[in-house]
């Protein structure tokens, strides 16, 4: 206790305090992946994701123009950093001349990817500095979800499915596997899940940007009204879910 009987704050650590039990906690959880997979298992479980990312982005190269190829790969990198999801860099890259399945399907393909490597590797994204944090805060919030929509647990596949089909911020392949992490769903059927819900609910909102964008050019005044009704219901979409629920 210090003077007046306040409790005195902890000292904060080091960088090299910090180094240190990051590093321990690294080697705990390298450790009991190991033991839970092997050596082989635990290598294969990190790297495929990875690889077939890189083998989906060659394919994309290979499909789509060089111009096109720039606009799409630079929206697929935009969606990984919130708050600009799926919700913008879709319509964005369609506004910049992307047909809407060449920006689509590549977001879809992305959610599904990532949703593997973490339900694959979620304990070692954690250890990622800046990534862990979010993902701690993501699964609180999902955690809260979960306990305001109980029937996402008794009909898990189609509630996730669902969760991913709706265009909000922390929707997409993180959301979905922590929510699957939360329930206890088996991993497969929550890449399932996400990929049940990732490319038809890509490919809606895909079809509904570039309907926006043509009336925004056509007749401005009715685009600019559709997109404040879109900013407004995106908004209380946000707030309520961040409301603290009521104990029944």
């Amino acid at each position: 206790m210090g003077l007046f009987g306040k409790k005195d704050k902890k000292p904060k650590r080091t960088l090299k305090e910090e180094y240190r039990l990051w590093k321990l906690h690294g080697k705990k959880i390298v450790d009991q992946k190991i033991e839970e997979d092997g050596v082989t298992g635990t290598i294969v479980k990190f790297f495929i994701a990875p690889i077939i990312t890189i083998i989906g982005i060659f394919i994309i190269f290979l499909i789509l123009d060089e111009d096109t190829f720039i606009t799409v790969g630079k929206y697929m990198v935009v969606y990984y950093f919130p708050p600009l999801g799926k919700e913008w860099a879709i319509p964005l890259a369609i506004a910049e001349g992307a047909h809407p399945l060449e920006i689509a399907l590549p977001i879809a393909f992305l959610d599904i990817i990532t949703g593997v490597f973490l339900l694959w590797n979620y304990d070692f994204a954690k250890l990622i500095p800046w990534l862990g944090r979010w993902m701690e805060s993501a699964e609180k919030k999902n955690k809260n979800k979960l306990d305001a929509h109980p029937w996402w647990e008794n009909i898990a596949f189609v509630g996730i499915a669902l969760f991913v089909v709706f265009p909000f911020q922390g929707s997409g392949g993180v959301g979905a596997s922590i929510l699957g992490r939360v329930i206890g769903m088996e991993k497969h059927k929550v890449v399932l899940a996400i990929a049940t819900g990732a490319i038809p609910g890509c490919i809606f909102l895909a079809y509904v940007g570039e309907a926006v964008i043509q009336i925004l050019q056509d007749e401005i005044l009715w685009g600019l009204i559709l997109l404040i009704i879109i900013a407004v219901v995106l908004a209380i979409y946000n707030v309520y879910i961040r409301l603290p629920k009521k104990d029944k």
